[in-house]
């Protein structure tokens, strides 16, 4: 799944997060946010991106769509 995925299958208006995160460590709490905002304004270059995992987060009130850490 990407992030163009995700675009084409939700409301444009639901606020969210893209993340980074370095997949291969599930310990690692070190995260880069790429975006915040609503579904239809995440920039195009994020739209290819392999998503690792959509999540809701309590604190922050919005789901989190994780990437892995652009380079």
């Amino acid at each position: 799944m990407t992030v163009a995925d995700i675009i084409r299958e939700s409301d444009a208006d639901i606020i969210v997060k893209v993340e980074g995160r370095n997949p291969a460590d599930d310990c690692d709490p070190l995260t880069e946010e790429y975006y915040h905002g609503k579904v239809g304004e995440i920039p195009a270059e994020l739209y290819e991106e392999h998503v690792i995992r959509v999540w809701w987060a309590l604190k922050a009130q919005c789901h989190i769509i994780e990437i892995e850490h652009r380079k």
